[in-house]
């Protein structure tokens, strides 16, 4: 039986030797019999603190999880034993110890230099003026603060209870965010196989425009990073320009390959390759409008383009960033009828058209990325 304060501030009498510990016992408050326990650090320069807490905490379950109790004496110890025990849960923390703002140290420490977001901090301190309570919960990410003369044996019981349950949650969270991430990642590289599958399958029928779509992928690439376009947005635009072609795989090749002048009847159906590609990729389940890019790609801000005859903010910018990059590329590219030209022709192309069939500031960015020295890796510019 305990005698005396039922608070941890105060040091408490054992009635017997049924509660004493030895400096061995020290290290491991409990013994565990299933081979698994919860990390709790106690950090404080009263001797009575660790001795108190231990007792209180002797017989502690939790998921059927005991405690193994970690002590510090000083923040300087206190950071040190953290960096060696990333899996801690929760930390006991004293405000006032070799100085008087030891403990808010620890804490900043661990929050903005270890960026350990999962362990749960409870400051407890025996000078609240110190330290006041609003500004110590909002500037330094603590999660409870208690004073050691409130803080009895059932409050302390319910506060370890409340701060695992709220760690186990965090560390949950943050495993399913692993796992989604290397599932999306999984994912992503498969969707790029495939998608290099699908492009190889159309250049294999149509050798003049082989490396055609990768180089515009490449070239939007450039672009859209020198517009200073999302992470996200950019590769989008990555994966519809490595597929922006893909409905000529319905084009018959002799039309593809003609050497001489296309007949507009012949025109019309190369045309169709934007309809066709939309209705391949349609069926296909990706993240982005990958299909709508791709038959969006040969629209004009003024109207004046196919299928579908959109007008300005109509056409989806990614659609805007390909069409520019694709005529780039087709200019400075041998074709079946012509060969290659120089970077000069793209360039007057594009400051003549921009805001009239090609998006200003796309057209811009183009120019600053061509203007820097960009290559195409062939034998255009």
């Amino acid at each position: 039986m305990i005698e005396g304060e039922n608070r941890l501030g105060f040091v408490q009498e054992a009635e017997d030797d049924e509660l004493s510990f030895s400096d061995d016992a020290a290290d491991d408050s409990v013994v565990q019999t299933n081979g698994t326990f919860w990390k709790v650090m106690v950090v404080d320069d009263d001797l009575s603190i660790h001795d108190v807490t231990k007792i209180a905490l002797r017989d502690f379950q939790y998921n059927g999880k005991s405690i193994r109790l970690i002590g510090a004496f000083t923040g300087k110890e206190a950071t040190e034993l953290i960096g060696h025990n990333p899996d801690i849960a929760l930390i006991i923390l004293d405000v006032v110890m070799e100085d008087d703002n030891a403990g808010l140290r620890v804490a900043k420490y661990i929050r903005d230099v270890l960026k350990n977001k999962a362990v749960r901090i409870i400051l407890r301190t025996g000078q609240p003026g110190t330290a006041p309570e609003r500004s110590v919960i909002i500037e330094y990410d603590i999660n409870d603060y208690k004073t050691k003369s409130d803080l009895t044996v059932d409050k302390l019981f319910s506060a370890v209870i409340t701060s695992l349950r709220s760690y186990t949650d965090i560390v949950a969270l943050e495993k399913a965010n692993i796992e989604l991430a290397n599932s999306v990642s999984l994912a992503r590289s498969n969707l790029d196989g495939v998608l290099q599958a699908m492009a190889l399958t159309l250049e294999k029928r149509d050798p003049y425009t082989a490396g055609h779509q990768l180089r515009v992928r490449s070239l939007s690439y450039a672009i859209a990073k020198e517009m200073g376009l999302p992470d996200q947005v950019i590769e989008q635009i990555c994966f519809a320009a490595a597929l922006h072609d893909i409905g000529k795989i319905t084009v018959p090749t002799d039309i593809l390959n003609k050497p001489g002048k296309i007949t507009n009847p012949e025109f019309e159906l190369i045309k169709e390759h934007v309809e066709n590609g939309y209705e391949i990729l349609k069926k296909i389940n990706f993240p982005w409008p990958i299909a709508d890019i791709v038959r969006q790609h040969h629209e004009k801000i003024n109207g004046s383009g196919y299928p579908l005859g959109l007008k300005g903010d109509e056409i989806l910018l990614e659609a805007r960033v390909i069409c520019v990059a694709d005529v780039v590329e087709a200019i400075c590219s041998h074709r079946p009828y012509r060969p290659a030209r120089d970077i000069s022709y793209a360039l007057d192309e594009l400051n003549k058209n921009a805001a009239v069939t090609y998006d200003t500031a796309v057209v811009e960015a183009a120019i600053r990325v061509i203007n820097s020295g960009y290559k195409l890796h062939h034998d255009g510019f």
